[in-house]
């Protein structure tokens, strides 16, 4: 059986693991990198998982943790009506159940009864991940524009398209 759900720091331990397994196995999806984090402060990563005001973390559980996508509210006056969505990630062995999809529309319904001033969702993704961005503008996200060489990884360059999704309450 399939939950989605808010994770909170008492899910840190089934968090981690697969964050850093996904920056491992898909590091140049990501803008940050495994050795960046593998050394975080435990605590870290925990207050990672709080949400509130700064955001939140969406995980699914088919008995063990399988996906996960952030959010991240910008506190700012002026940008706090927009969320940046982060991090979204599903393990191998989960991949072509329609997990992402739900895990992003658990994210936005999660979001909308949590931040009632939030107006529309950001995110950006590397040019050459087609299926995220198929998922992406199946979702009614839609791509405002290309960023060239935004993500550096070895001596390679990534494009990242960003995309928008304004929110319907």
């Amino acid at each position: 059986m399939r939950e989605i759900r808010i994770l909170s720091s008492n899910d840190a331990e089934d968090f981690w693991p697969l964050r850093l397994e996904a920056l491992q196995l898909e590091p140049e999806w990501f803008g940050t990198t495994y050795d960046e984090v593998v050394t975080e402060p435990w605590e870290k990563v925990q207050e990672r998982l709080q949400p509130g005001v700064g955001g939140m973390v969406v995980g699914a559980y088919e008995s063990v943790l399988v996906g996960i996508v952030g959010l991240y509210i910008v506190p700012r006056h002026r940008l706090m009506h927009k969320g940046v969505i982060w991090g979204l990630y599903v393990t191998p062995r989960a991949r072509g159940r329609n997990l992402g999809s739900q895990l992003m529309e658990e994210l936005e319904r999660q979001a909308i009864i949590a931040y009632p001033n939030l107006q529309q969702l950001t995110l950006s993704v590397v040019t050459t991940n087609l299926a995220a961005r198929n998922l992406y503008r199946k979702l009614g996200y839609k791509p405002w524009g290309i960023e060239p060489g935004s993500l550096s990884w070895g001596d390679v360059l990534f494009d990242e398209e960003h995309w928008l999704k304004p929110l319907v309450r």
